[in-house]
């Protein structure tokens, strides 16, 4: 009987000690908001300065939104941008930066023409991770566009950022 009590009580503290982690992942869910964010801008004829900025908002998902205190991390793998509603001169191309947090990201003449695409990817890791940083303490971030057309003749359009992203939310 006395080895049967000491083969229970092992069997119970190996059971609790390994279970923790497991308990911990029934408590947490993942949330990817499929959500996109825009910006108008504006650049008079006569400039070709680029001085914009993005919010990305995920507490517009009510998971998000409602377990800001639980969010244990944001992983950013990556989002795509797109040129829409473009008004310019033909042959015109953005050169500049998107940061935030410290951490930018180089973008080289590109088109800005309608349907102009682009992919921030994950080696911009340092870009992406201040990105989910941010989120993580309150669900949003700004991007901001730093930059210059290629001639002067003004340009207004509408940039569309669609992030992949997850957050990691500890429910309890």
């Amino acid at each position: 009987m006395k080895k049967f009590t000491t083969f229970f009580a092992l069997s119970l503290f190996v059971f609790a000690f390994n279970s923790c982690d497991a308990v911990d992942e029934l408590t947490e869910i993942r949330v990817s908001p499929d959500l996109k964010a825009e910006v108008d801008v504006s650049i008079p004829e006569g400039s070709s300065s680029v001085n914009s900025a993005i919010s990305l908002d995920a507490t517009s998902n009510s998971d998000v939104r409602d377990n800001l205190d639980k969010i244990e991390s944001v992983d950013i793998s990556g989002f795509t941008y797109v040129f829409k509603d473009v008004e310019a001169a033909a042959g015109t191309t953005l050169s500049g930066t998107l940061s935030s947090g410290g951490q930018s990201v180089t973008l080289s003449n590109i088109a800005v023409a309608n349907g102009t695409t682009g992919t921030v990817s994950s080696s911009e890791a340092a870009f992406l991770n201040s990105l989910g940083s941010s989120l993580k303490s309150n669900g949003k971030v700004t991007i901001d566009i730093d930059g210059s057309l290629s001639n002067d003749e003004g340009a207004n359009f509408t940039l569309e950022i669609t992030p992949t992203w997850t957050f990691l939310i500890d429910v309890l």
